[in-house]
């Protein structure tokens, strides 16, 4: 089984406007990602206006058997360190959680 993780927000509520009608991929309310978001206009192969794709690379899900997440955690540190900074504390924390991952944490 192949799994593929998106990084994806949701910005309805932002642009939201008084009275609007909630849209049809928001049918299992807004900021609740699903594939409605992408098949927003199908047959204009549009995904939904509020969707937004994000990178992560230092993004762990844990998933069940049929692939729905149980849980993540993903690396975010102050937006205002260096970037020198900014790298040494994502390392340190990819090693964190590859030990974990491995067993090796002492936690």
């Amino acid at each position: 089984m192949k799994h593929i993780v998106v990084e994806a927000n949701c910005f309805y509520d932002i642009n939201k406007k008084e009275g609007e009608k909630v849209p049809k991929c928001c049918e299992f309310g807004a900021n609740n990602i699903s594939n409605n978001c992408l098949e927003f206009d199908g047959t204009s192969n549009k995904y939904c206006p509020f969707l937004v794709f994000g990178s992560a690379k230092t993004t762990l899900v844990l998933t069940e058997q049929k692939g729905n997440v149980i849980n993540s955690n993903s690396f975010w540190a102050d937006l205002s360190l260096s970037e020198e900074e900014w790298k040494k504390r994502e390392k340190e924390w990819l090693e964190d959680k590859n030990k974990l991952i491995n067993g090796l944490n002492e936690d």
